[in-house]
């Protein structure tokens, strides 16, 4: 018996394994803008992140001026 491998006819609205996919410009546009707005969260996390280090040393500065300030005293 032999095996045969059936290929179905495509038909509009069925993909296939070797197709390239067309976008248009507006599905272009909508998946860059979405890849913006995930970027600007990214970055956005980032900033709180560094600003939350940045007041953490200057809060560590601050104690440690006073502290030398009262030493002097």
């Amino acid at each position: 018996m032999s095996e045969h491998i059936h290929h179905p006819i495509p038909t509009p609205g069925m993909r296939t394994e070797d197709e390239i996919r067309m976008f248009l410009p507006e599905d272009l546009s909508r998946i860059r803008r979405h890849e913006l707005i995930a970027e600007a969260q990214r970055h956005r996390l980032a900033r709180r992140v560094s600003a939350g280090r940045w007041w953490r040393r200057l809060g560590h500065f601050a104690l440690a001026r006073a502290d030398r300030a009262a030493a002097r005293w």
